[in-house]
């Protein structure tokens, strides 16, 4: 090699060295606040937000919005469709029920402004003047968060409306001559001490699955048995809250699903690959399932023991998807 092509290679080792040196610099982090100064009136404040900030606030409806938040919340439009029937018309297809349910909603929020607040939605179109966007954009802008919270809690009801539910829980022991009113519903030793359920006759409708300050049962023996009975309600079809087994959807069958059950005793789960427990569809009725839980071992004596149950249904969500059933909230 000669001397010349020696100080050509000692000039490129000088060189990356140097961009080593750079490439490990400390990196600035970027500012996490933008000021703007605003001035004028409610419509000129939001003129010049718009303008300063304008392809800020275009992409974040692009980002957050067009490309996000909105294809989400049409995988959501079938199961909500069945129930509010406003959404089956056309104004909602084509992929529009997001973009048409986000902007219902904040045009609602605008006519209450309209009355008391009438600068609010000035500064609005200001706004949307400002980055040349459509008015209707910056007001989903605006509301959207309010319109999600909403929305995400009729999804919810919905969905659990046709969920699996616990009817009854019932513990098998010897409860019946312990002096005891172990399931608290007043009465001792009324041959109902070890039973558990959302329905009785003698005193109508009772929410014994909520939460409570206090067990659920109390003086179980550490040998008890649980039973289990889950239901699978029929599907809705409107607002009205019918019912009619005969409009359940092509494919889907009524009923629960055995290889669904979870059920954890402290941190323990057992699910259908264990041999705790057995489950039958019961004669009176080929939409519920009762399961035998015996735990492997005598629960722990003068303790408080954390029981929690979950099933899902035979029938299958296609749409949106992956491919599910619907399941119970977690009963504790």
């Amino acid at each position: 090699m000669t001397l010349k092509a020696m100080n050509h290679v000692g000039r490129a080792a000088t060189a990356l060295f140097v961009l080593l040196l750079l490439a490990c610099a400390e990196a600035s982090p970027p500012p996490n606040v933008e000021v703007c100064v605003l001035s004028g009136t409610p419509y000129e404040r939001g003129f010049q937000h718009g303008q300063q900030l304008a392809s800020k606030i275009q992409s974040l409806y692009s980002t957050l919005l067009e490309n996000s938040l909105m294809p989400f919340l049409n995988r959501e439009q079938k199961d909500v469709a069945a129930f509010l029937v406003e959404y089956q018309k056309d104004l909602y297809s084509n992929g529009q029920f997001s973009y048409q349910m986000l902007l219902q909603s904040g045009q609602h929020l605008a006519e209450e402004l309209a009355i008391e607040y009438p600068e609010y939605l000035e500064e609005i179109q200001g706004i949307a003047d400002g980055a040349g966007m459509p008015f209707e954009k910056i007001l989903i802008l605006n509301t959207f968060v309010d319109t999600m919270l909403a929305f995400r809690s009729i999804t919810f009801f919905i969905r659990q409306l046709q969920a699996p539910t616990l009817e009854e829980m019932e513990f098998i022991a010897d409860l019946d001559s312990d002096g005891h009113d172990n399931n608290g519903d007043g009465n001792a030793d009324d041959g109902l001490d070890g039973l558990v359920r959302d329905y009785r006759e003698s005193t109508g409708f009772t929410n014994n699955y909520g939460a409570k300050p206090h067990a659920v049962m109390a003086e179980v023996p550490t040998t008890a048995a649980i039973r289990f009975r889950f239901k699978d309600p029929p599907p809705l079809t409107s607002f009205t809250g019918e019912v009619d087994p005969d409009k359940r959807k092509e494919g889907e069958e009524q009923g629960i699903d055995p290889a669904s059950i979870r059920i954890q005793l402290n941190d323990i789960v057992y699910d259908a690959a264990s041999d705790v427990w057995t489950a039958v569809v019961p004669d009176d009725d080929d939409t519920a399932l009762e399961v035998l839980f015996t735990p492997p071992e005598p629960l722990p004596a003068a303790a408080v023991v954390s029981l929690v149950v979950q099933a899902g249904n035979l029938s299958r969500i296609v749409d949106p998807p992956p491919v599910h059933a619907r399941f119970m909230r977690d009963e504790r």
